[in-house]
């Protein structure tokens, strides 16, 4: 005897697709400008500049660390088998 299932039956109604969703409804909604008090674009270059600084300067500063850590294996200290391990 075939397969016969009542979920695949032939008096079984088939609906039809769903509609696909307008374009718009896949779009972010808008957001207020985060700078609005920067509107020159020099300023705005600046500003990026500015900050891009401080993330490689901390960014220095988190290696020189993590190099102090490793060398004096104080992953050991706390338990983990390696740096690698204990960044994870």
């Amino acid at each position: 005897m075939p397969f016969d299932s009542p979920s695949l039956s032939h008096d079984s109604p088939v609906l039809p697709p769903s509609p696909a969703p307008p374009v718009h409804e896949n779009r972010p909604p808008a957001q207020e400008d985060p700078c609005p008090d920067l509107h020159d674009p020099e300023r705005i270059g600046d500003e990026i500049a500015r900050l891009a600084a401080h993330v490689h300067a901390a960014t220095c500063r988190l290696l020189v660390l993590l190099a102090s850590f490793h060398k004096r294996q104080a992953w050991g200290q706390l338990g983990f088998s390696s740096c690698a391990h204990w960044l994870s």
